[in-house]
């Protein structure tokens, strides 16, 4: 897997944002990086896959203290479960907005594979995900995003606030890219993306590679 500091970078390279954050290595650093950050932070424990299935993120926190107090709870419970844990990343906590997923998977015949769909902690449980062989028209882009189950969430369901589904639609179409410029991602996991009013943002990614020519070359 890619670190979590150059999956940023490489996001921001695409125009991708992500919110502010902070690597620490220990519960009292990641309290100095809350200071430092100020507002309402996410914090998460860096290693384990699954974190939130082993209490390995924690939301809307404050201050110091509480992050300190928090991560330290976190790391024994991780030590608990068995999980290996490699340090703990502070975020600015993004409000409100509609979460979704956005990805890329490398099938053996196709290359290449973006989906999108439904994401959050409800991903695995609802299943909704459409999927596109790279690279990704906007036409595609938008099909995608229209054909969902659950597409009513971004269009005010229920009288909520519209989400900006062309900010998704345009993520799609970077990510597509990114697959193509891209060659040794072989795996890429955005989940959650908050789709804001305005914008969207991605709050969680993953990133894994292999060389190329290692049998997944397209």
């Amino acid at each position: 897997m890619v670190e979590p500091e150059e999956v940023e970078r490489l996001l921001k390279c695409y125009g991708i944002r992500t919110p502010a954050a902070e690597r620490a290595a220990s519960p009292a650093e990641a309290g100095e990086a809350a200071r430092r950050l100020g507002g309402r932070v996410v914090l998460k424990a860096i290693g384990p896959v699954h974190k939130t299935d082993v209490g390995g993120v924690r939301l809307d926190l404050s201050g110091a203290d509480e992050v300190t107090a928090e991560a330290a709870a976190m790391a024994r419970r991780l030590d608990e479960a068995g999980e290996r844990l490699e340090g703990f990343l502070v975020q600015e906590e993004v409000e409100g907005g509609v979460e979704m997923l956005v990805g890329v998977a490398v099938d053996p015949r196709f290359g290449p594979v973006v989906a999108c769909g439904a994401g959050g902690i409800e991903a695995e449980l609802l299943n909704d995900v459409s999927v596109r062989v790279s690279p990704v028209t906007d036409l595609d882009a938008a099909e995608m995003i229209h054909s969902l189950a659950t597409y009513p969430r971004l269009d005010g369901y229920r009288g909520a606030p519209k989400a900006d589904v062309p900010a998704l639609e345009e993520l799609v179409l970077r990510v597509s890219a990114m697959a193509e410029m891209h060659p040794e991602i072989v795996e890429m996991d955005c989940n959650p993306v908050k789709i804001l009013r305005r914008g969207r943002v991605i709050v969680d990614a993953r990133v894994r590679i292999e060389p190329v020519g290692s049998g997944h070359e397209h």
